[in-house]
C-alpha cells in the first residue's frame, strides 16, 4: 500500500498542473499509482511464483527434484542467475497492470463523484 499512496502523491501534484475536473485529476493519478503499485507487487510475487511451479513440476520426466523453496532459490541463482528467479516478469507485468490501472482509476475517480454528491 505504501507504493500506491506514494506515487498517488506524486501523481496529482503533476496533474495538478493540467486544467482537469476533481475526477479526472483523481483516475489519472490513481491509475499511475495502480500501476506503480503492480510493478512493485509482481516484483516481490513473480519469484515466489517460479518457486512454487518448480514445486510443483519437480520429478516428472527427468526435471530436478528440490528439497524446499530455498533449494528451488538456491539451484535457480545457480544455474539461471537472478533471470531465473523473474521469469515471465514481463508477461506477468503485462497481464496485470493494465487491470490496475482500470480498477484503481475507477475507485478514485468514483470516490470523488460519490463524496461531491453527498455534499
Amino acid at each position: 500500500m505504501t507504493v500506491l499512496e506514494t506515487t498517488k502523491v506524486a501523481a496529482f501534484n503533476i496533474v495538478e498542473l493540467f486544467k482537469l475536473s476533481g475526477p479526472t485529476k483523481a483516475a489519472i493519478a490513481n491509475g499511475i499509482a495502480g500501476m506503480a503499485a503492480s510493478l512493485c507487487s509482481q516484483g516481490v510475487f513473480v519469484p515466489i511464483d517460479v518457486t512454487s511451479q518448480r514445486l510443483m513440476v519437480q520429478g516428472y520426466s527427468g526435471l530436478a527434484s528440490y528439497n524446499g523453496g530455498l533449494d528451488v532459490a538456491r539451484k535457480v541463482l545457480k544455474q539461471d542467475g537472478i533471470r531465473g528467479l523473474y521469469r515471465g516478469f514481463g508477461m506477468s507485468v503485462m497481464t496485470y497492470s493494465p487491470s490496475s490501472v482500470v480498477w484503481w482509476a475507477s475507485y478514485g475517480s468514483s470516490q470523488r463523484v460519490i463524496w461531491r454528491s453527498w455534499k
